[in-house]
């Protein structure tokens, strides 16, 4: 397996090693070489994924439950912290098995909860995760939503910056885009081969295709015309590695009792001080560390010329007959008129 450093996409076409990745100027982040089809990856998605790749997903997921619903505390505690109000509505591409959609709809102030999510086998069981919409597909000109979500979707996709601007078609102008992708070629996960023996182990095909850190993730967000506001990071279960007899990689019974570990230990944390563990892994994020990359953006603002500040800061909007018409007044000065009828 190889990495080309620094070459764009029509560079290099194909490779021989399925695994071999390229550091793409074109995109801004490594992906594979060799990527499959539309088709293949709508096949693998719908009849595969969860099937074959994660066929104890559901069930672990349930036993992990507590674990669970202290990161979906913390995701609402976000929302609402970059909102400046708690969301009414949230919608989550990839939505897998509904169950932090499930445990959202049951929240108080939440009203709308929708999943968007193509394997079938997870769609039977997200038909049972509390008050949820679960659709295959979603026209934008639906009602807004407070929050979108990305969790583990980037990473899958042929395009990441085409469902980017997809997700943020959904959002309100305020909205929030919450992005969590595998934080991958990183310092720790190279000092890890190197303990293992396994180069780029992190590398799995044919369902990662992508592979980002925070920086690269951020860059992607801002060229979709988002503002990075937040970052937040998970576990870095890499550091496991660097123990012998630690090699989760060779051994699934064994990365199944790390992450018990790991999660017993920040629920451990979170009952001692809550904020305590929060600023922890906010510390990693801040540094670039963690296993996952996670990243909370913001559409950026059309700013006022004549003061700089947005351009919502200082609306006055009048209504005549069927026509309605948006005023931007700066010191008593008309700069924008918008009508439409």
């Amino acid at each position: 397996m190889e990495v080309f450093i620094y070459h764009s996409c029509d560079e290099i076409t194909s490779s021989k090693d399925p695994r071999d990745c390229i550091d793409c100027m074109k995109c801004n982040f490594i992906h594979l070489v060799n990527r499959p089809s539309q088709e293949q990856l709508d096949v693998f998605y719908r009849d595969e994924f969860f099937q074959r790749a994660k066929p104890n997903y559901a069930k672990e997921e349930q036993e992990d439950i507590a674990w669970h619903r202290m990161l979906f505390a913390d995701r609402l505690e976000d929302f609402t912290e970059l909102l400046g109000r708690k969301p009414e509505s949230i919608l989550d591409i990839g939505c897998g098995t509904g169950l932090f959609l499930g445990w959202l709809s049951r929240q108080k102030g939440v009203r709308r909860c929708v999943g968007i999510e193509p394997n079938t086998q997870a769609w039977k069981l997200a038909l049972h995760s509390g008050d949820v919409i679960l659709t295959e597909s979603l026209d934008t000109s639906c009602e807004p939503f407070d929050v979108v979500v990305l969790q583990f979707v980037l990473e899958h996709v042929l395009d990441p910056v085409a469902m980017i601007r997809q997700a943020m078609a959904y959002l309100k102008p305020d909205g929030i885009l919450y992005v969590c992708c595998p934080n991958d070629f990183t310092e720790i996960q190279y000092r890890a081969a190197k303990a293992i023996g396994k180069p780029y182990y992190w590398v799995h095909v044919p369902d990662h295709i992508n592979y980002m850190n925070f920086d690269s993730l951020e860059r992607l967000l801002l060229r979709c015309g988002l503002t990075p506001v937040l970052r937040d990071a998970t576990f870095p279960m890499e550091s496991f590695l660097l123990t012998d007899g630690f090699n989760y990689t060779e051994d699934s019974k064994l990365g199944r009792f790390l992450h018990t570990s790991r999660m017993d230990y920040e629920l451990a944390l979170d009952r001692a001080d809550r904020n305590a563990r929060r600023h922890l892994f906010r510390l990693l994020a801040m540094d670039g560390k963690g296993r996952d990359a996670i990243v909370f953006s913001k559409r950026e603002a059309e700013r006022c010329q004549k003061c700089d500040d947005p351009l919502t800061a200082h609306p006055e909007v009048t209504a005549m007959g069927d026509i309605y018409r948006s005023v931007i007044i700066c010191d008593g000065r008309i700069i924008q008129t918008n009508e439409k009828v």
